[in-house]
């Protein structure tokens, strides 16, 4: 008795569906009526249900698609969803047709048919993806650009040939590169990193995208092998090259920060992050002299970047330091002879430091130890006594945590 009750009622389901298409409108409704006997796993093999369903989601497809060519009203993210729908629904009915029947035969008898209807209709995926991106809602567009590029691999879209001839793939990877970064997603970044390599008029935005990706997730050899990537081909995209001399000076590793500078300057000498970056290297590396003259010939053509006139400043400083310690083991007329060096060098750091403590007055852990030594050894006892306070405050400052 049960068992008739429920066929009945599938019965009057599938008329009152069928009745709606015919009447040209709630096709919304004889979707519902179709989803819901979908539900039942017993009608899961149901040829019928599924074609009644696929004809109700492509009436409102096709409704949808006329009104936005007449530029008339029309919900523009609903029409979206309904093909990702036309979409899952075919895939879904495909993987059921694939499976064997009662007698272990396989028939497919509308793969073709639906892969030749999704085909006309597959770049609306696409241009959800673009809509939804644009309106910042990164994880639909994600989801959007996934199903249109998991067609490649679909056996419903086999005899298409996608991941071969489809170009857009590459594009629409890129996109979830973006997209997988906006949501600082590193699996969902990641997941097309290498399809979207393929599009070279983007690589370089993918190659920092997954640089940064790399970082986050502290994977520090991937990090650094796309950061050199990166620079091997787009030397003069500034990232790349600014991430590696950190990271290079970071470790102190100055020698190999210098190659690259060589590298960068053999490619644009002019390059204002490249010349700072010889300049700020030869510091490091103790080559004050070169440092020095580097950096009078940038400021020659650019003097506003602070940083220039700190690493002047503060070659000199160092040398004078230097001089200070080759002062053990000499006589008095040697140390005599030293000071009087000593001295030049800190009057030759003086005013490059001056300058950048005016330009970079937040920088205080940076200055404020070569002038408070500057002041000393020149005797500058107003410069001096203002420092001394300084040093007071933040010591103060550092104490109660603020």
């Amino acid at each position: 008795m049960i068992s008739v009750l429920s066929v009945s009622a599938q019965r009057k389901q599938i008329n009152q569906a069928l009745d709606y298409l015919k009447s040209g409108k709630d096709f919304d409704k004889a979707e519902k009526l179709m989803d819901d006997l979908l539900k039942d796993s017993t009608n899961r093999r149901k040829e019928k249900i599924w074609q009644i369903l696929i004809a109700a989601q492509k009436a409102q497809y096709e409704q949808g698609n006329e009104k936005l060519y007449l530029n008339e009203k029309y919900d523009t993210a609903k029409f979206f969803l309904m093909a990702k729908k036309l979409f899952q629904t075919m895939e879904s009915f495909d993987s059921l047709e694939m499976q064997p029947n009662k007698k272990g035969r396989v028939k497919i008898k509308y793969r073709e048919k639906h892969a030749l209807y999704l085909d006309k209709i597959r770049i609306n995926l696409y241009n959800a993806g673009v809509y939804f991106a644009k309106k910042q809602d990164y994880s639909t567009a994600y989801d959007y650009f996934n199903a249109y590029i998991e067609c490649a691999w679909q056996p419903l879209f086999s005899k298409l040939n996608y991941a071969e001839k489809d170009a857009m793939i590459p594009i629409a990877a890129c996109w979830t590169v973006f997209c997988g970064r906006s949501l600082a997603d590193a699996d969902l970044t990641l997941r097309y990193h290498q399809l979207a390599e393929k599009d070279d008029a983007r690589l370089v935005y993918v190659l920092q995208y997954e640089a940064e990706t790399y970082a986050s997730i502290k994977r520090e050899d991937d990090y650094l092998k796309t950061l050199k990537r990166g620079f091997d081909l787009y030397p003069t995209y500034d990232y790349f090259f600014r991430k590696l001399m950190r990271h290079y000076w970071h470790l102190k590793d100055n020698d190999t920060a210098m190659q690259l500078v060589s590298t960068a300057l053999a490619v644009d000498s002019t390059n204002t992050v490249f010349r700072f970056a010889e300049n700020r290297t030869l510091l490091n590396l103790g080559r004050y002299d070169e440092c020095i003259e580097t950096g009078k010939r940038f400021l020659e053509q650019n003097d506003s970047i602070a940083e220039v006139y700190f690493t002047i400043g503060l070659a000199y400083y160092n040398q004078a330091v230097n001089k200070e310690l080759a002062m053990n083991g000499k006589n008095a007329k040697e140390r005599k002879a030293i000071r009087a060096e000593m001295k030049k060098l800190y009057e030759q750091s003086l005013p490059y430091l001056e300058k950048y403590r005016k330009m970079a007055p937040e920088q205080q852990n940076k200055w404020i130890t070569p002038l408070y030594n500057i002041y000393l050894n020149l005797n500058m006892g107003k410069e001096f006594d203002e420092i001394i306070k300084i040093r007071h405050e933040r010591k103060n400052t550092t104490k109660t945590g603020h």
